[in-house]
């Protein structure tokens, strides 16, 4: 059970909203969301007068055994606190996005109501979602996250957000989010990954685009680490300077993947997130001088585009991969290949595909 309060808004301190009821896979779902969460070892100094806006109580009841509380609060910074017992944790923004749009129930959305999702497939819950609802269209999913959780299968949907049955926004086109679970696996080996570039549509002066890694083998394997990207030129020659990630990650990737699918020519969508877990190092470059100006162009001469990415993976596994998506959308250059102003990659990150960076 979730009840939110409102502290800012009622003379008493506290206002209370509907309470959101979870049953059965759902709110084991969110258990693990909250089990996987790194503990964080100092506790918050307060943030001044953003303090106290909201707060929420999550009550896990069991059949045997006690019950057990979350408590949840938004101090402004860090955005979101979960305390359990003396353990302390700050869930990263998708979480925290959440886990505040559980309570708010959809409140003014006008879009299709949500499916039950949680205990399928990330394949089977995408086709769910996006059968047409009534009344409306069908939804987009979202990959939120991945948790650690050995009690469903690999690759199962174990948390929605919004929850079944709720309104959701028709900005941007309505969408529902979802974690899923994994388990522990061995480590990644070269001979069971294939990579590839696909693009993710320029805008603003900014290109994006991801190298999208697989996993072919017959077992999931995960990749935990940092990782190093270097491009090369037509001659084999760097013309970038080489970028390593500022900070390790951990993804886990399901087993007899596909080849990364190629987008096709003129299609100018973004693609939706693969059926299965892929993992992709994704990238951004301003590619004008002014990013956000429709009309300087003053970096034009000054354009690199590497003819391919010589990637190291956690485990130092090497790849090279074209640098090229013809039929990626919005395309900066006709190869659909990455751009960057005077060969500066701005960052990139080690995320699983389709997932929002967090």
């Amino acid at each position: 059970m979730i009840c939110q309060y409102n502290v800012s808004r009622s003379p008493a301190g506290l206002a209370r909203v509907p309470r959101v009821v979870l049953p059965g896979t759902a709110a084991a779902g969110l258990a693990a969301l909250i089990d996987d969460l790194p503990p964080v070892q100092l506790w918050p100094t307060g943030c001044g007068a953003d303090s106290g806006r909201y707060s929420q109580l999550i009550r896990f009841a069991y059949a045997a055994g006690p019950a057990r509380s979350a408590v949840v609060t938004s101090p402004g910074c860090p955005a979101m606190e979960i305390t359990v017992g003396d353990r302390f944790a700050v869930p990263s923004v998708i979480v925290a996005e959440a886990l505040t749009g559980y309570a708010a129930g959809g409140w003014g959305n006008r879009g299709p109501r949500t499916p039950d999702l949680a205990g399928l497939s990330l394949a089977a819950a995408e086709a769910a979602a996006r059968r047409p609802r009534p009344g409306g269209r069908g939804l987009s999913v979202s990959l939120a996250g991945v948790v650690t959780d050995n009690r469903v299968p690999f690759g199962t949907v174990i948390f929605q957000a919004l929850p079944p049955g709720t309104r959701t926004r028709l900005r941007n086109g309505p969408q529902v989010q979802v974690v899923v679970a994994a388990r522990r696996a061995p480590a990644c080996t070269a001979r069971q990954l294939r990579l590839a570039y696909r693009g993710d549509a320029a805008t603003r002066g900014s290109d994006f685009g991801s190298i999208v890694i697989r996993d072919i083998g017959a077992a999931p394997c995960t990749l935990t680490g940092l990782f190093r990207i270097q491009d090369s030129s037509a001659a084999g020659h760097p013309v970038m300077n080489a970028f390593r990630s500022r900070l390790p990650a951990t993804v886990t990737l399901s087993p007899n993947a596909a080849a990364v699918p190629e987008n096709p020519p003129s299609a100018n969508v973004i693609p939706p997130p693969p059926a299965e877990l892929a993992g992709a190092i994704w990238l951004y470059a301003e590619y004008r001088i002014t990013p956000d100006s429709a009309v300087s162009t003053l970096c034009i001469p000054h354009w690199v585009r590497p003819a391919a990415w010589r990637v190291t993976l956690p485990g130092s596994l090497s790849f090279t991969v074209p640098n090229a998506d013809p039929g990626g959308p919005n395309p900066v250059v006709p190869s659909g290949g990455f751009v960057t102003c005077d060969g500066h990659l701005d960052d990139a990150s080690l995320i699983y595909d389709g997932q929002p960076l967090s």
